[in-house]
């Protein structure tokens, strides 16, 4: 269950990993957030505070077409050349 706004501080070292820096999230933040290891992230500035925010998928049809408008465009696509052995009927 995802807890309400709260701040928890918990000092961590960035630490090497290839060519990236990384930093280990504390299990009291992944509970928290419902964080897990098959999950993404984003990030970005504020000022001088660097904030990670988990990404959270759409989880039922409704969530999918939230911002969907009502249009759609659709357009044709050119895959070039007819190559091997398909039939294509123009």
């Amino acid at each position: 269950m995802r807890q309400s706004i709260r701040r928890i501080k918990n000092a961590r070292s960035v630490v090497k990993i290839g060519n990236a820096l990384g930093i280990i999230l504390p299990s009291e933040f992944t509970k928290a957030t419902e964080l897990t290891g098959e999950d993404s992230v984003e990030m970005w500035i504020d000022g001088d505070e660097l904030v990670v925010k988990p990404v959270r998928k759409p989880v039922n049809i409704r969530d999918l077409f939230a911002s969907y408008d009502g249009t759609y465009r659709g357009e044709e696509i050119d895959w070039g050349e007819d190559v091997g052995g398909e039939t294509i009927c123009d």
